[in-house]
């Protein structure tokens, strides 16, 4: 009896003949806004049913604003937070994404990450450390990269889930169900989603602190992107 794989669910109710992963970049733009027909390619139990439920909740939190034309998932109408809660939830992604790091084994941004605290305004006169953000995008884009389609099928989606919003970080939510991360290893993956979907930025000053910022929710983009 021939297996159903995604490969060839998607090739069904598509028609797009799936050979490599990067043939899916950009696939879910053609579900917007609300995920209608994803269920034709996904299963809705078990870990296929786990990672469909992640990406319904981006299609929810940006469908919102849609209008055709508009090529990345972005979220145009935040919901309020205030600035004390968004640094709660950012030093809890933090702290969360250290402990993904030890599990991966880079000792060294580990103790970089333990330094870090959280701070609601920049530091006055702080220099910008430009080497954390980039170390904590590689180490994570690292372990993504060693989770291929031979490991589980559900890693064919691993660029098409990037493409919805340019986001290695939003991705690896997505598929955390699947990936290969033990006890609370992948903690950091699902706080991520806090931090998109209010809008939450961080940026890293020399000294251990990260400084938080928030989007105006009346912010509204200029041109469709």
């Amino acid at each position: 009896m021939e297996v159903d794989t995604l490969a060839k669910r998607i090739e069904r109710a598509t028609g797009i003949e799936v050979e490599d992963k990067n043939d899916l970049f950009g696939f879910f733009s053609q579900f917007r806004p609300d995920g209608v027909g994803l269920e034709a390619i996904s299963a809705d139990s078990g870990v296929e049913g786990e990672v469909l439920a992640r990406i319904r909740r981006v299609f929810a939190a940006t469908a919102p604003g849609w209008a055709p034309g508009q090529l990345y998932f972005k979220i145009r109408r935040f919901e309020a937070l205030d600035a004390a809660s968004a640094q709660r939830i950012a030093g809890s992604y933090l702290m969360a994404f250290q402990r993904f790091v030890q599990y991966v084994g880079n000792a060294e941004l580990s103790d970089e990450l333990a330094g870090v605290r959280v701070e609601s305004h920049p530091p006055v006169e702080a220099q910008e450390d430009t080497h954390l953000p980039i170390a904590i995008s590689e180490c994570l884009g690292d372990f993504l990269a060693q989770q291929q389609p031979s490991r589980h099928e559900l890693f064919l989606l691993k660029e098409a889930l990037y493409s919805m919003a340019a986001d290695y970080f939003l991705a690896a939510y997505m598929l955390r169900p699947v990936l290969p991360l033990e006890g609370d290893a992948g903690q950091a993956l699902d706080e991520y989603f806090d931090i998109w979907r209010y809008g939450i930025k961080l940026k890293f000053y020399k000294g251990g602190i990260a400084a938080i910022s928030l989007p105006k929710t009346e912010d509204k983009p200029s041109q469709p992107a």
